[in-house]
């Protein structure tokens, strides 16, 4: 009778610690957020001046997964700024993602990039923004308007991220011509 109640104790007990694998395992990969804020405007500055403002309705914060981000579910704005505090340049997104560790944005869903010297815009549906080495590119249909005209990166493009210095990739477009006298 000891022995059918000790074995049916620990059959119980192991029964219990199977399940609670289990659930501790389902939880670890389910991710919450840690900080929610709501009409976030952060601005990065270097030496007192002014670099870039990020600008988002809802901003999720997760650091409890192995590699922490911060989620923009509901859009980004993104502003980046010249040496005198001018606006230089400018990204909006539906939805942004920023990995932490590798201080790499993801934007995705009406990606809107504008150079406000110069009036370019670009548009894609996804463009990552390396802010270490100040580079952005995408791989997925991109189309740059200049006042020179419209130019279709079919697999993408890179850029500086102030969107001054870019190349196509997979390229086409129509370009304005002036008639000289």
């Amino acid at each position: 009778m000891r022995i059918t109640t000790l074995a049916a104790v620990s059959l119980f007990f192991f029964s219990c610690s199977e399940q609670l694998e289990k659930v501790h395992s389902i939880a670890s990969e389910v991710s919450y957020p840690t900080l929610i804020g709501k009409d976030v405007y952060v601005i990065f500055s270097d030496s007192a001046k002014k670099q870039i403002s990020v600008q988002a309705k809802v901003l999720n914060k997760y650091t409890l997964g192995e590699e922490p981000y911060y989620e923009f579910k509901e859009g980004i704005y993104v502003q980046f700024f010249d040496s005198t505090e001018n606006v230089e340049s400018t990204i909006s997104a539906n939805y942004a993602k920023f990995l932490e560790e590798k201080n790499m944005w993801i934007a995705r869903d009406n990606v809107v990039a504008k150079n406000m010297l110069k009036g370019d815009q670009l548009k894609t549906e996804e463009l990552f923004w390396n802010s270490e080495e100040k580079r952005i590119y995408s791989d997925k249909f991109t189309e740059i308007t200049t006042i020179d005209g419209t130019f279709i990166g079919e697999n993408g493009f890179e850029s500086n991220q102030n969107l001054t210095k870019w190349k196509l990739i997979g390229s086409k477009g129509t370009v304005n011509v002036k008639d000289e006298p």
